[in-house]
């Protein structure tokens, strides 16, 4: 018979997850921003399914892509490749199907990814908070540099709250790279969206999004490669602040939709 499959997830008495690269935990800033009590556990498949169904304190989380978790999984999804849009970006890398389960209660900080991301609701109900990129400062988002980076360290459930970390060193790293700007700008309201199961929704790469499970959920996702990713890699922020005397933000948008315009293929990525 073969083995049960072992699945190592998140366990914490706080409802709070957020995501850290382990490539990243010997960066240069310190870390002062890890959840206490969050600790990994192994479980088999049924243990974990019943772990999130049981109800918190403790949470539980836990995502991983598919081709890593069991490649044979991948057979059972046959097409999903299509979920994602064609894409002008270079072929660097290729679409793959993240899966993701959390116990009632639980979410993710607000962040954003470089990637495209097609969210397909499989089972139980999420909740979305989206924040186009604009809303960096506002997030007051934890720098390249941090372990923690593309991640705010506001507190967006307290939303008008003005303390933040007491990360002295990424502060002082964000002070330098930003001069001027102030890290207590105003939060803008964000979008809601709430996914039941069967529906969908796409995040462009760069919007902000804090993800809330309002009941034990099982969720797929394609990230895929992301043509406003391919435009900020090719205009280094002081070229774009010189050329178009803009922010890092507006100059990136304004050469992706300079591209779009001259394929012809002008989208509009906004939600109405």
């Amino acid at each position: 018979a073969a083995e049960p499959l072992q699945i190592t997830a998140k366990r914490s008495p706080s409802p709070s997850f957020m995501y850290v690269a382990e490539g990243r935990r010997d960066t240069l800033l310190p870390d002062l921003s890890a959840p206490q009590g969050e600790v990994e556990v192994t479980l088999s498949a049924a243990e974990l399914v019943a772990a999130v169904r049981s109800g918190g304190p403790p949470f539980y989380y836990f995502t991983s892509p598919v081709e890593a978790l069991a490649p044979s999984l991948l057979e059972r999804a046959p097409g999903w490749e299509q979920l994602a849009a064609p894409t002008d970006a270079p072929p660097s890398g290729r679409p793959w199907l993240q899966l993701w389960t959390a116990s009632a209660g639980a979410f993710t900080q607000a962040h954003y990814d470089v990637a495209d991301n097609y969210f397909v609701q499989c089972d139980g109900v999420k909740e979305f908070w989206l924040w186009p990129p604009a809303a960096a400062d506002a997030l007051h988002v934890f720098p390249d540099a941090h372990p923690r980076a593309r991640k705010a360290q506001r507190d967006v459930v307290a939303a008008l709250a003005a303390a933040f970390p007491a990360d002295a060193r990424a502060e002082a790293t964000r002070r330098a790279l930003f001069p001027g700007r102030s890290p207590t700008s105003a939060l803008p309201p964000p979008y809601r969206l709430t996914l039941s199961p069967g529906q969908a929704l796409y995040v462009p790469a760069f919007w902000f999004h804090h993800v809330v499970s309002s009941s034990p959920t099982l969720s797929l996702n394609v990230f895929a490669p992301s043509d406003t990713a391919a435009a900020a890699a090719a205009c280094p922020r002081a070229e774009l602040e010189a050329d178009c005397g803009c922010s890092l933000v507006d100059g990136v948008l304004q050469q992706l939709e300079a591209g779009k315009e001259r394929r012809g293929e002008v989208r509009q990525d906004h939600l109405e």
